[in-house]
């Protein structure tokens, strides 16, 4: 099961507690979705949940508000889902989780992220305490681990560049963890930063002027929504010997 499909599945579980708290089946549920991305990053999500009998009209109704890469813009869209009175907020990450945290201390909010506790999102992860619920992902300890098993299947690798989002809290953990295994492993590596998909063109000339021997992707909503674009550009480079990828992934269907 892929993070989001995780994510979406703790929704499901979170909208049926809802229909049964209001002991209404024909009331249709108000559901706000924020994302820093693009409206259509999210827009499969309704051909997703329509699968699994939340039919956009009849059950739900979707409120997206989208940031299109401006996270400035995630406090006032939070607030706008707020005056919308939905009934639950879905979110992908933390930055938006956190805007919607300071929007509302009583609407639901189902998310995932690396570390809750440290973002200021829960209290603890046996007791949250707040109205924050969903996935805790190690992303830190899966980053240091693919470059330990990119390593393994390249042992004379000597460098890599490592493709993360300053903008996202938890992709600073995530650098820093493979930072750290680089150090442990030999293998020099260098940062290239992208905060959205304007910066994709930039960055993939910074890292053919490297000419890495791999590339370490800093999993977070941005990458992964790039992810097409980086395979293809893996194939294209003009490496010797190929540059080799870790943490590309796809979106999930």
């Amino acid at each position: 099961m892929s993070a989001r499909t995780a994510v979406l599945a703790f929704f499901f579980v979170s909208v049926s507690s809802l229909a049964a708290e209001s002991q209404n089946v024909a009331r249709v549920h108000r559901i706000g979705v924020l994302t820093e991305l693009s409206q259509k990053s999210v827009e499969n999500w309704r051909t997703v949940l329509a699968k699994h009998g939340y039919v956009e009209g009849e059950k739900v109704v979707f409120i997206i508000r989208a940031a299109e890469g401006n996270f400035d813009l995630l406090p006032k869209l939070a607030q706008e889902l707020v005056e919308q009175k939905v009934d639950i907020i879905l979110t992908l990450s933390t930055p938006p989780a956190l805007a919607a945290k300071r929007a509302t201390s009583s609407i639901p909010i189902v998310t995932m992220s690396a570390d809750p506790i440290g973002n200021g999102l829960i209290q603890s992860l046996a007791r949250p305490g707040e109205n924050v619920t969903g996935l805790f992902l190690p992303l830190a300890e899966l980053a240091a681990k693919r470059l330990q098993l990119l390593k393994e299947a390249v042992p004379d690798l000597s460098s890599v560049v490592v493709l993360w989002n300053p903008n996202n809290p938890p992709a600073r953990f995530q650098l820093d963890a493979t930072e750290a295994a680089a150090r442990s492993l030999g293998v020099k590596s260098y940062a290239v930063e992208i905060s959205s998909q304007d910066d994709l063109k930039p960055a993939l000339q910074k890292i053919a002027g490297r000419r890495p021997g791999g590339l370490v992707i800093v999993q977070d909503p941005v990458t992964l929504s790039l992810s097409q674009q980086l395979a293809e550009f893996s194939i294209k480079i003009d490496s010797r010997p190929p540059m080799r990828i870790a943490g590309l992934s796809t979106p999930a269907a």
